[in-house]
């Protein structure tokens, strides 16, 4: 029976950065579900619940890799220019659309700012490698 070197694969790090932007794109996800149920125009399966929560598959299921936190980052943004278009909506309206909104935008920026911190930490740690 040989001795397994276990010095070779280090655990991939499980970085604040990547709990919230993972925590970020499931929140963006859950205010499109909330505008969804409050009524708000939108296909069927709106492609950005879709791509909301497959980016947070990609960061929580890829922490050896730096391409997920990029797609975060990209996803997060595309998902803040509607958001904020839909802003107008909170002077006043249905609750639901308000919450709704709030929701995607604190998901989208949050996903933002924590996917750019978690590229950085990626990219310092394979530098180090």
């Amino acid at each position: 029976m040989s001795a397994v070197d276990t010095t070779t694969r280090s655990p991939a790090p499980r970085t604040t950065a990547r709990i919230v932007t993972s925590t970020g794109l499931v929140c963006g996800a859950v205010g499109i579900v909330v505008l969804k149920v409050a009524g708000v125009a939108m296909p069927a399966v709106p492609p950005g619940l879709v791509l909301l929560l497959v980016a947070a598959a990609l960061v929580a299921a890829l922490p050896r890799h730096r391409w997920p936190a990029a797609v975060a980052v990209l996803i997060g943004l595309a998902e803040v220019v509607p958001s904020v278009a839909g802003a107008g909506v909170l002077t006043g309206g249905d609750v639901l659309v308000v919450v709704g909104t709030v929701l995607r935008i604190i998901g989208a920026v949050t996903a933002v700012v924590a996917g750019i911190a978690l590229f950085r930490t990626a990219r310092r740690l394979a530098r180090a490698a």
